[in-house]
């Protein structure tokens, strides 16, 4: 999905205050190359769950070990990114300046890595979305990596770094016709490609149309139902404490002005190998704590609400919320009510009803 995270354990000699090093590298394969620089000094667990909480659990991959050459390499491949976008490096550089500085890998220990990170490619429909993911993003190296040689792997040059949001793809003939929805500094656009394959690799890639599209007409495209279900805190939000705000799955945390969101995501990326890829599917699902005394489970898929709402039976949070509603919506609103100065969400309902009629 062009993220990954590195985590490099060491054992540290001669320094009286710690006996091992724990560092994170967060990486990301646009212009942002080496991103979040995280690290533990000796074994504080609760501090090395929470990084890979917010650096690890969101990539939906899975955790792989490589040798220090390559975890050298591959600082090297992302820092070198920083370097060429004029990308000012994360902080903590005094931990990881002894990486800083090495040659570039030459092109055998590029495709190494590659292989080592990409994930496997089990039907056309992964191969074609990932495919053209890595295009629109120009992550090129990667794109190559999908492709027979000699395939057009940037097929709309014209366009900067843009985002895959919606991917839809029809068999035609012995081709497949894609229909991508892509967004750039808030620009949509709809690129219609033909692209063919070997069943292992890209074997063609034509551009056959692409045109502009409002925001309005982009979040039609986006649209889908939003499940929701509403619970009263027995308890003062400002007396809930981090342990209590422990679920039974990886979150990642988001302050907003009237409350916190914790998004959970899913464990894999299986979301790429539908006909219809949409990128928000990597979200299983989202919570939101107000300030004011609501707690909010939300998510696109019907039976992730279900798997949210007993999930949070068993944790601690659950013995503090009393559910009281549960809703189904033609489309999403939840981030709409975040964003507003509304802090009673059935308040917030109110209004927008009144705005539909």
């Amino acid at each position: 999905m062009g993220a990954l995270a590195m985590h490099i354990h060491w054992a540290v000699e001669d320094c009286p205050d710690a006996s091992d090093l724990h560092q994170y590298f967060y990486f990301d394969a646009t212009e942002n190359g080496f991103e979040t620089y995280k690290s533990v000094w000796n074994n504080d667990q609760n501090d090395i769950q929470v990084i890979e909480q917010t650096l690890v659990g969101c990539l939906g991959g899975k955790q792989i070990e490589i040798s220090e050459k390559e975890a050298r390499d591959l600082f090297t491949v992302y820092t070198a990114l920083n370097k060429k976008n004029e990308q000012p490096l994360p902080e903590g550089e005094p931990e990881y300046r002894d990486l800083l500085g090495a040659p570039e890998p030459d092109a055998e220990r590029k495709l190494i890595l590659l292989e080592k990170c990409c994930t496997k490619i089990e039907s056309e429909y992964q191969l074609i979305h990932y495919f053209l993911m890595r295009s629109f993003e120009k992550d090129l190296p990667a794109a190559e990596f999908l492709a027979e040689d000699g395939v057009c792997t940037e097929p709309y040059k014209e366009l900067g770094q843009s985002s895959m949001c919606r991917n839809v793809i029809d068999r035609k003939d012995s081709s497949y016709l894609c229909r991508s929805l892509v967004e750039e500094n808030g620009q949509y656009r709809l690129l219609v490609t033909r692209l063919q394959t070997n069943g292992d690799l890209i074997s063609l890639c034509e551009r056959q149309s692409g045109f502009r599209v409002s925001s309005s007409e982009a979040a039609m495209m986006l649209s889908r139902s939003e499940f929701i279900t509403v619970y009263e805190m027995i308890a003062d939000p400002e007396d809930i404490s981090d342990e209590i705000l422990e679920f039974n799955f990886n979150t990642m945390i988001t302050p907003h002005e009237n409350g916190r969101l914790f998004m959970t995501f899913n464990s894999n990326n299986d979301h790429v190998k539908k006909r219809i890829f949409r990128l928000s599917e990597d979200v299983m699902g989202l919570y939101y704590l107000t300030d004011y005394g609501q707690f909010l489970a939300a998510s696109y898929d019907e039976e992730h609400i279900r798997i949210l709402e007993r999930s949070l039976i068993s944790s601690t949070m659950g013995t503090y919320l009393i559910p009281t509603a549960k809703y189904e919506f033609k489309e999403p609103v939840l981030y709409e009510f975040i964003n507003s100065d509304f802090t009673d969400f059935e308040e917030f309902l109110d209004i927008i009803r009144d705005d539909d009629e």
